[in-house]
């Protein structure tokens, strides 16, 4: 018997020392102190800052990317009408609306590359445009972290940019704090043919960032090879003809966004048409097994 006391008495000697060693773990994680915003960039209508990361397991930072491939994403960002198949039947399509414009993406991107390259594991980047308007100022904010190979991006408020359509005014719905609406976020590239957005919401994009950097490196690459290939010297006459030609052609060079614009909206016009069979069809197979379950109550019931 004393040898049975003595051992229970070793055990919560130690049960003690376990759970005051953990109190004082809890306790030092409780004190840690979290790290204050870091400002990146801070402009006139755009801002750029290093916050505590609001997810765990922490982000794959820091991490080092081109501009390029930064630029590439941001152009591939719009907000889709999430419309239904009468409502486009009466009113229309509405196009696609570009999320940021050219001028954002040059001082935008820079910006997130730069936050990137300097942000901890415990840190998510978050920015904040703002475009002047005559009824006050259109927001656009989110937040950024990366774990490769994807880039994580969640809007808070996306801006309009184009008039609401009849069923999104003012009063015939609940508040929106991000301003979509009915729109969702969509991203498409299109001289790109595949698929590089794993998981997709209405405010969120995850990009597999490593992908396009791939496909940029192989387009510089034929870019490369092609402008190596041996051509002939041109004469004095040919090189004369060749400049007055090469003036003709620079105002060519304006035109190719205007052209790539129509395949934009052509390209979400028939991604949206499929969703919306999709949609359609799902509903068709839930309304077909409704019918099969009354019919197979009313066979089953008893007759009078």
């Amino acid at each position: 018997m004393l040898q049975c006391g003595a051992m229970s008495s070793a055990w919560l000697r130690g049960l003690i020392a376990c759970l005051m060693l953990e109190a004082v773990f809890l306790i030092n994680g409780c004190s840690t102190p979290r790290p204050a915003p870091v400002i990146v960039h801070e402009g006139a209508y755009d801002v750029v800052v290093l916050e505590p990361l609001s997810r765990e397991p922490p982000a794959r930072h820091p991490v080092l990317l081109d501009q390029q491939v930064m630029e590439t994403i941001l152009h591939g960002m719009y907000t889709q009408d999430d419309e239904r198949l009468l409502q486009r039947l009466l009113s229309g399509r509405m196009p696609p609306a570009a999320v940021f414009s050219d001028e954002q993406i040059a001082t935008l991107s820079r910006s997130l590359v730069a936050a990137l390259a300097q942000a901890s594991p415990h840190q998510q980047v978050t920015f904040r445009l703002s475009v002047p308007q005559s009824r006050g100022d259109e927001t656009t904010q989110g937040a950024l972290y990366c774990a490769e190979p994807f880039l994580y991006f969640t809007f808070q408020q996306i801006h309009r940019g184009q008039p609401q359509p009849p069923h999104e005014k003012p009063g015939r719905q609940l508040p929106d704090p991000t301003s979509l609406g009915s729109r969702r976020l969509i991203f498409h590239l299109p001289a790109y043919a595949g698929d590089v957005t794993e998981k997709k919401s209405a405010n969120s994009l995850t990009i597999n960032y490593v992908r396009i950097q791939q496909w940029l490196a192989s387009r510089s690459r034929e870019d490369t090879a092609t402008a190596g290939r041996v051509s002939p010297l041109p004469s004095t006459a040919d090189g004369e003809t060749s400049r007055l030609e090469g003036k003709d052609q620079v105002p060519a060079m304006g035109r190719t966004p205007s052209l790539n614009e129509p395949i934009i909206r052509k390209d979400l016009e028939i991604e949206s048409l499929k969703e919306e069979i999709r949609r359609l069809q799902q509903q068709l197979g839930t309304q077909q097994r409704d019918v099969d379950r009354l019919k197979s109550l009313l066979d089953n019931a008893p007759q009078r």
